[in-house]
């Protein structure tokens, strides 16, 4: 149910889909409103986005820097009832994403009928 708003320095590629496409250079304001952010730029523009982000108390995520940020994001795979989340810490998504892959691939239906 959230409302998604990307704001980046260029047009909406072919087939990306938000509720709102802000084709410019972020600036503060852009944040009036937001209850979370994801800062997912280059390093410079995420920190701006972090430092704004905590001077109007929003949740940030930052994508180059996860430390800096409120929170990070697991790898997440489902099957049926069962959730499996994999997570580096931020430190190394592509890493967790691998992770998550293999355990999924193992998981099959079989293993949803039995929890289920």
């Amino acid at each position: 149910g959230a409302r998604v708003v990307v704001v980046a320095p260029h047009p909406r590629p072919a087939g990306f889909t938000a509720d709102e496409w802000v084709a410019e250079a972020y600036r503060p304001e852009h944040l009036d409103g937001a209850d979370v952010a994801f800062a997912a730029a280059v390093p410079e523009v995420n920190a701006a986005v972090v430092r704004d982000a905590r001077a109007r108390r929003v949740w940030v995520c930052s994508a180059c820097e996860p430390a800096g940020g409120d929170f990070t994001l697991p790898a997440v795979a489902r099957c049926g009832p069962i959730t499996v989340g994999v997570s580096t810490g931020g430190a190394a998504p592509m890493v967790a994403r691998r992770i998550r892959d293999r355990v999924a691939a193992d998981l099959d239906g079989g293993f949803a009928d039995w929890v289920a």
